[in-house]
């Protein structure tokens, strides 16, 4: 199954972890974290933080920012006892599909942050000229109106 691909995976990755799901294994933070260097050997400093969640949120902040790879799980699902199985497995097969197209050198330092693609430049919309909302009029000439009394309502 694809859930049992990725954990071996993870196993190819990180040797040293025993990942055996997608849930309780993450909640600490530091499965991230040791994923993020893995990948990208360097990229954190070894050490964990004070918290789950400022560790997976160190973790995924650099992944976004070294590896481009989206922020899908907010740090404080991913420490959560009742985060998504599912989107682990999402997020998690983000940095694998990100190692099989970066491999890792024997030996190598943390990749370079690759830099983010430069913006193409926003074109202006026409100014609408401006409405008085105070003073305006409206023509009905031949207009027929739906109510018995004549009156027409406008929402605005």
């Amino acid at each position: 199954s694809p859930k049992e691909e990725l954990l071996q995976w993870l196993a190819l990755v990180m040797p040293q972890r025993k990942i055996r799901n997608f849930n309780v294994n993450w909640q600490d933070g530091s499965a991230l974290h040791d994923l993020v260097n893995a990948i990208g050997p360097g990229t954190l400093p070894s050490s964990y933080l004070e918290s789950p969640l400022q560790t997976a949120t160190r973790a995924s902040e650099a992944a976004e920012e070294a590896f481009h790879i989206p922020p899908i799980l907010a740090p404080s699902d991913m420490v959560s006892p009742y985060v998504d199985e599912l989107s682990v497995i999402t997020y998690v097969s983000y940095f694998r599909d990100y190692a099989a197209a970066h491999p890792v050198q024997e030996g190598a330092s943390a990749p370079a942050p690759v830099p983010a693609p430069i913006p193409a430049p926003s074109v202006a919309a026409p100014e609408e000229p401006a409405v008085d909302l105070n003073n305006f009029s409206v023509d009905l000439t031949g207009l027929n109106s739906p109510s018995k009394d004549g009156s027409v309502t406008f929402i605005i």
